[in-house]
């Protein structure tokens, strides 16, 4: 079977499973699947104490010190147990995780959820998972009435980081350092109407204070709907989604090499939003500047003779000299929207993960580029059995207009295509899928090889270009120009992809047991001979 065809049945393979999980579980006799919520829930309440449990709600934690009195009854998350309940647990509509150190001396109970118990994990009375079709969740109690245990038990009592500090290196800022305010969901955790974010930094080699300040104001709490303003001066990248900012610190600070490629950007947006549990949407009116930015450091603790490449233009030649700090005017209009159900360890056990991004730039605004894009990640992750998970990324991106240079998708190398070159692939059109299988043998070997998670991999995918090259565009652009440029859809050119023109590599990767570190060992399909791309992590990579 070729690599393209395997990649393909495993997709569908892993399709089956998102559905028909595996956990293990019993179901207790006085519990009938097709019983309706209120009657389900009737006979909870019946058999367990609800009147003097600990009610808990949204994603909440019991931590491994912790010994807990009495009946815990939560709603509407995932209840992660590594201490000790001295009682039953009861969750309604979300998932229990008993890690390997959890203990529960009663019952665990999931209505329309799922348990997912380590081997290890002591349970003293029943497993009982309570699914039906005919469920429509309600709330049994109010956020009100949730009676806080501790401040470390809940998700947002834990993220109640005040302000933190602001550490970051890179090959166009060298050293920046400042203070990070609270997150606009640690404002709406603690109860505010509004949030005040933002962040305020130097970056030494430029010379220049970088900021973001804004405020947000929640309008109807029933819709969970807010608007909000911000002003910023920063350095950005698209690369994000590649490495993150802490790693690629690290990085460039030991080992002289920096990931991701950076473009200045000032400006303000105007923005509405609606934040739900596992939703949230964001549209919003953006006016910025965008800038090129030249390569200004090669320090770094370790690296030798080695230097940091060159960052990439981007902007046209047209825009002049990187030197000069000529910019471009964007003025566009977005929709951003998030899907998380992941279940909140640094490996989710499971759930969905599906970002998007949809831009319109010009068309009406006074804007230097005129343009439309849109980027779409799905991700799912999900438990097989207590040892086994399988992690699927599909990322897709289209553009339509005449694009910034920047804006273009890259493939290749890191979180990406791992057989391949750093950003080999580049163009306007990008198709990328990675599937992932992971299996553990910690607890049935306990010597050297039973120390990791073994992964293994296959990643397919593709980035082209559907227009000329439009580096060599002289400013100003020409109206005709412009006109050839934007006459083309976001919709076009995926017709003539087809398998054989994927570029696909297989792999093994090497894990700790909590994915602070791995070790990928890919092979691209393309081309024999026995050269292997090897690669340390130190954050995950899908």
């Amino acid at each position: 079977m070729s690599c393209r065809s395997f990649f393909a049945f495993l997709c569908v393979f892993i399709a089956g499973f998102a559905s028909n999980p595996c956990a293990p579980s019993l179901f207790a006799a006085e519990f009938i699947d097709d019983d309706s919520n209120e009657v389900a829930i009737d006979k909870l309440q019946q058999k367990y104490d609800f009147v003097n449990a600990k009610k808990m709600s949204g994603d909440c934690e019991i931590p491994e010190d912790e010994h807990l009195v009495g009946t815990i009854v939560a709603q509407e998350g995932t209840l992660l147990i590594r201490g000790h309940v001295q009682g039953d647990v009861v969750v309604l509509y979300g998932d229990i995780e008993l890690a390997q150190s959890g203990r529960v001396d009663g019952d665990v109970v999931s209505l329309d959820g799922k348990i997912w118990r380590h081997r290890d994990a002591i349970v003293a009375g029943d497993l009982i998972e309570i699914r039906s079709e005919k469920f429509k969740r309600m709330r049994l109690f109010s956020d009100d009435s949730v009676q806080t245990i501790k401040p470390w038990m809940c998700k947002r009592d834990r993220e109640k980081g005040r302000e933190e500090p602001w550490f970051e290196y890179n090959r166009v800022d060298g050293l920046t350092l400042g203070l990070v305010l609270p997150s606009i969901d640690w404002w709406y955790a603690a109860d505010h109407s509004f949030a005040l974010f933002g962040r305020l930094g130097y970056a030494f080699k430029p010379k220049k204070v970088h900021y973001q300040a804004g405020l947000e104001k929640r309008i109807s709490r029933a819709l969970r709907l807010s608007v909000g303003a911000e002003a910023h001066r920063w350095t950005q990248t698209e690369d994000r989604w590649i490495m993150d900012d802490l790693e690629n610190t690290v990085v460039a600070i030991l080992l002289r090499e920096d990931f991701r490629d950076y473009y200045g950007l000032e400006g303000y947006s105007l923005y509405a939003s609606s934040r739900s549990k596992a939703l949230r949407l964001t549209a919003g009116y953006f006016n910025e500047e965008l800038r090129n930015l030249p390569k200004r450091t090669d320090w770094s603790v370790f690296g030798g003779n080695k230097r940091f490449r060159n960052n990439p233009e981007a902007l046209h030649q047209a825009f002049g000299d990187t030197e000069q700090g000529s910019a471009a005017n964007l003025q566009s209009y977005r929709l951003g929207f998030e899907w998380n159900t992941r279940s909140d360890e640094p490996i989710p056990a499971q759930g969905w993960w599906i970002t998007g991004l949809i831009e319109r730039s010009g068309k009406g605004l006074k804007s230097d580029y005129e343009f439309e894009r849109v980027i779409l990640d799905l991700r799912r992750y999900q438990n097989l059995n207590w040892d086994e998970r399988v992690v699927f990324r599909l990322r897709a991106g289209s553009t339509a207009g005449l694009i910034p240079p920047a804006y273009a998708f890259d493939l290749g190398g890191l979180s990406t295509m791992r057989g391949y070159r750093f950003k080999e692939f580049s163009g306007n059109r990008m198709v990328l899928g990675n599937l992932e299988y992971w299996f553990n043998t910690a607890d049935q070997n306990e010597g050297f090889w039973g120390q990791w998670v073994y992964i293994v991999f296959v990643d397919a995918g593709a980035a082209w270009f559907t227009d000329d090259d439009p580096s060599t565009i002289k400013w100003p652009i020409a109206e005709q120009e412009c006109n050839r440029s934007t006459s083309r859809k976001l919709t076009e050119g995926f017709g003539s992809l087809s398998w054989s023109a994927l570029k696909t590599d297989v792999g093994i990767a090497l894990a700790g047991r909590d994915d602070h570190w791995r070790i990928n060992f890919a092979k691209r399909t393309d081309r024999g001979g026995n050269d292997f791309c090897i690669t340390f992590r130190i954050q995950r990579e899908i």
